[in-house]
Order: structure tokens, then C-alpha cells, then sequence
């Protein structure tokens, strides 16, 4: 399979109505994937490309905030899926990514799960993670608010859950519990003050983050054209502050949720999905201009309410709609910060050769 995929946006922002800055973005990612059966089991191999380019423009005031840049990353993955055991599947890939700006990094993650009953499963795995910094988080700037920190450091992580899924109603209602444990070092701090701007800039936190939780889920199958779903996460994330003393993250909720349903109709050419996100309260860092000090602010929870639908035109022709944020939902998820309002999108999807 090969596919290439192109992305291009451009952003405005304003303070009291005037814009400060503008940011563009262009995003070219190619990707070439084979799939080898080995007899009922099957190695996936993949290699990907991606180059993007980032450019900015503002009034000059702390440095140049006006950039021109390029990144490219270059990688190759390997997939395991053992499927030939009756009770016993166990998965094992890595990734390897070789990027224009920061050392190359293998990640890796490996999961089993296990049949222990007809109507019973138990699951674990085990992966570590590697997330570069943005180009708004390097190099970006917002007029009396932010500047970028060229000098950081790529983010990594090692995660671990374990999990029982149990089916009732003849395979109809299953539900999963989950334990989940995750190390993040270091860690990107968006809000971090500049003595010499006296602007926020990004860091790497020392020290390390912690986040455990659980996560309670329910899928039920109402009909053959009618389901279900419900999913709850408690979430206890602490860091290491100034002083090595655990304290509560900002930016992550205790808790959150969904809840979901879906259709399909009888021909199976029409499908629909209403579902209804939830995000609980947080607490951020308010940076007023100097010289007061920082405060910490606290977050309203929010719902998100999103209906999306399918229309299959042809064999090879699919019409879609979806309409997001439906309620019109005023909320933050990090302090200052606009989210997208109401919005409504339709397209069409055609395949060829089929």
C-alpha cells in the first residue's frame, strides 16, 4: 500500500482585535507498507517519509519572530502479529526514526493477550514513546505572551497498562477494566517565565512526570443496526516541582469520559454516530504582566458533543458528513487558549480500481 498525503494551513492571532503575528504550515508525508502473511500470522513492514515546512511573521521586538523553517523525519517500522496460537496473541514492533534536527530514536511496544475463558480476556503491554517539539514550541511568538525555545530537548516516555475484558449476552455486552502506569522524561512546559523577555517560553521540566489511572469501558450491541458505548478515565498525574516535591500536573483532568451511539442500516450503505465527549476540570498557570505574580486557575469541565454520517453514493463513492462541537461548548484546555466553536463539514470519498 502507498499513500501520500498533503497538508497546508495558515493562522491569524490577535490581541484587543489587531493581529500580532501570523504562522503557515505545509505538511508532505509519503508512506509505502507491506503486509506478509506467514501463514496465520503476519509481518507488517513500513517506510515513511515526512517533510514540513513552518514560516512566521511579526513585528520584531524580544529577537526575530520572523522564521523560516524546515524539518524532515525519515523512519521505518517493523510489526510481529502472532495470531496462530488459539488462546495466545502476542504483538512486538519497533520504530526507527531518523530526524533533520534531533539524534535518531527506536521506540518500541510489545502486548499479549490471552483467552483465558470463552467469554473471558486478560491483555497487557508495554511500550516506550518519543515526541519531538513543535515548531510553535521552538520557534514561535505571540506579541506580550510567548517566545520559543530553539534549544529543546525531544520528550520521551515509558507506558505499561494491564486489562480484563469480559463478554456478556452472548458476545453482545463486553466490558473492560484497565490499569495504567506512564514515566514521561523530559517533559515540554509551555509556561514557563523568561527573566529576560518577561514572556512565557518552553522548557524541559527536570526531574520526571508520573501518571497512573484506570480506565472502565462498555460496548453493547442493542441490535444489528443499533450500539452503544460508555468510557470513564481517572487519570492521577503528578511532576516534580522546583524543589523534587510531587506535586498535581497542570492541564490533566482527573476525570473524563464518552458516551456514544451508533447506526447502521439494514443495507449497511448508511451509517451514523452521535457521540458526546467529556473533559473535567484542570488546573493551569495565569501569567499577568509584570511584575505581578503567576496564580493558578482552575478550568470548568466541558462536554463535546459531535455527530458524524456516511452515505455510500456507489461501491466506490461515499458521502460524508459531520458536524462537531454542536452545543457550541465554551471551554479551555489550556488557560487563553480559544477552541473551535460549532463547525459543520461534509466531503466526498471515491476509491478507484476496486
Amino acid at each position: 500500500r502507498y499513500a501520500v498525503r498533503y497538508f497546508e494551513s495558515a493562522h491569524r492571532n490577535y490581541a484587543d482585535g489587531v493581529e500580532g503575528s501570523t504562522t503557515a504550515a505545509e505538511r508532505v508525508r509519503l508512506l509505502a507498507q507491506s503486509d506478509i502473511s506467514l501463514g496465520d500470522n503476519q509481518l507488517s513492514l513500513a517506510l515513511e517519509h515526512e517533510d514540513t515546512d513552518f514560516q512566521q511573521r511579526g513585528l520584531t521586538a524580544f529577537g526575530d519572530p520572523n522564521q523560516d523553517q524546515n524539518m524532515t523525519v525519515s523512519s521505518a517500522v517493523a510489526e510481529y502479529q502472532h495470531l496462530s496460537h488459539d488462546r495466545l496473541t502476542w504483538i512486538l514492533g519497533a520504530r526507527f526514526d531518523k530526524h533533520s534536527d534531533f539524534d535518531d530514536a527506536l521506540t518500541a511496544r510489545g502486548s499479549l493477550a490471552w483467552q483465558w475463558t470463552e467469554n473471558t480476556r486478560l491483555r497487557a503491554s508495554i511500550g516506550s514513546g518519543h515526541k519531538t517539539p513543535t515548531f510553535i514550541e521552538r520557534f514561535g511568538f505571540f506579541p506580550e505572551q510567548f517566545v520559543g525555545n530553539p534549544d529543546l530537548k525531544p520528550e520521551t516516555s515509558i507506558s505499561y497498562d494491564i486489562g480484563l475484558d469480559q463478554e456478556f449476552l452472548d458476545g453482545a455486552l463486553t466490558l473492560q477494566a484497565s490499569l495504567y502506569a506512564q514515566e514521561l522524561e523530559d517533559e515540554i512546559n509551555g509556561f514557563v517565565f523568561d527573566p529576560v523577555t518577561y514572556l512565557a517560553t518552553a522548557e524541559n521540566r527536570d526531574g520526571k512526570s508520573e501518571r497512573s489511572g484506570a480506565e472502565l469501558a462498555a460496548n453493547w450491541r442493542l441490535s444489528s443496526q443499533i450500539s452503544t458505548a460508555l468510557s470513564y478515565t481517572y487519570t492521577d498525574a503528578k511532576e516534580d516541582d522546583p524543589s523534587g516535591n510531587k506535586i498535581r500536573e497542570l492541564r490533566r483532568p482527573r476525570h473524563s469520559g464518552s458516551v456514544s451511539f451508533a447506526y447502521t442500516s439494514g443495507n449497511e450503505r448508511f451509517t451514523a454516530a452521535l457521540a458526546a465527549d467529556y473533559g473535567g476540570t484542570r488546573e493551569d498557570i495565569f501569567f499577568p504582566p509584570w511584575p505581578d505574580p503567576s496564580e493558578t486557575v482552575t478550568l470548568s469541565d466541558y462536554w463535546l458533543v459531535d455527530l458524524t454520517a456516511n452515505m455510500q453514493l456507489t461501491d466506490n463513492v461515499t458521502l460524508f458528513v459531520r458536524g462537531t462541537n454542536l452545543l457550541d461548548e465554551d471551554y479551555e484546555q489550556v488557560y487563553g487558549f480559544r477552541t473551535l466553536g460549532r463547525a459543520g463539514y461534509v466531503g466526498i470519498r471515491a476509491g478507484f480500481g476496486r
